[in-house]
């Protein structure tokens, strides 16, 4: 698990280099809340980072899993793009989280879902929701 800073994804791959099945996760802050007082950057430096970093991982390893962090509490138009450059950068699985546990089950299936439109059609093929914090979609 890396943030998006180099040297914590480049750290990752090393502690991967003998790994049978190397993946790196890479998570970024996503809700204006986290982007404004967590990280001090906004919606646009958060998506070239997303852009930046998962392309990083995915030149160290094949699989490259994206995580981006508050996404229940994150504007849904800008989840689905952020999902999206993800996807377009090399992620190979998306992981929603529920950070703070803040989604009622119907809430957090519906932002999945739309989530779920910013990735090619034949995910999701894997689904862990809605009772556990999270959902994860491998893409082919």
């Amino acid at each position: 698990m890396a943030r998006t800073k180099t040297e914590d994804i480049e750290m990752a791959a090393r502690a991967l280099q003998f790994a049978d099945r190397a993946r790196i996760h890479v998570f970024l802050a996503s809700s204006d809340l986290h982007l404004e007082y967590k990280l001090k950057i906004g919606r646009q430096q958060a998506l070239d980072l997303c852009a930046e970093s998962v392309r990083l991982a995915r030149s160290l390893v094949d699989d490259v899993e994206f995580s981006p962090e508050d996404a229940t509490r994150s504007d849904r138009d800008f989840l689905v793009e952020m999902v999206r450059i993800a996807v377009q950068a090399g992620a190979t699985t998306i992981n929603m989280p529920d950070t703070v546990g803040y989604s009622t089950p119907e809430e957090y299936a519906r932002c999945s879902a739309r989530s779920a439109s910013a990735s090619p059609p034949s995910t999701p093929r894997e689904s862990s929701f809605p009772r556990i914090a999270t959902t994860t979609w491998v893409l082919p």
